[in-house]
């Protein structure tokens, strides 16, 4: 089983060349995410969220360069339930980066 990442949570991830690394997110409340993958020394992160169903994965979003630079970034309208991150580098590329979970605060 993947580990776990909170919302409010950064976790930092280490990628091996041709290979992913993945996170469970389990969401409590109804709300707006923001999905946040900064690469560490030029890493280019790719990332893909998937909502669970019992033992099936549905991809939900994928991004890649939506931050800044060449990192990844999603704002996604979340339910209640358990989603994965996965996360791996463009092209195959190996490298760290830290992945950061938060909930957007509209102000009106």
């Amino acid at each position: 089983m993947a580990p776990t990442i909170n919302v409010g949570e950064t976790r930092r991830l280490e990628i091996d060349e041709d290979d992913t690394e993945r996170l469970r997110l389990e969401v409590d409340s109804s709300g707006r995410f923001e999905i946040e993958v900064r690469g560490i020394d030029g890493f280019d992160p790719f990332l893909y969220v998937y909502e669970t169903a019992g033992r099936s994965l549905t991809v939900i979003d994928v991004n890649d360069d939506g931050g800044s630079g060449t990192d990844s970034s999603l704002e996604l309208s979340l339910r209640p339930g358990t989603y994965q991150l996965e996360v791996e580098g463009f092209l195959g590329q190996g490298g760290e980066c830290e992945v950061q979970v938060s909930r957007v605060i509209d102000f009106f």
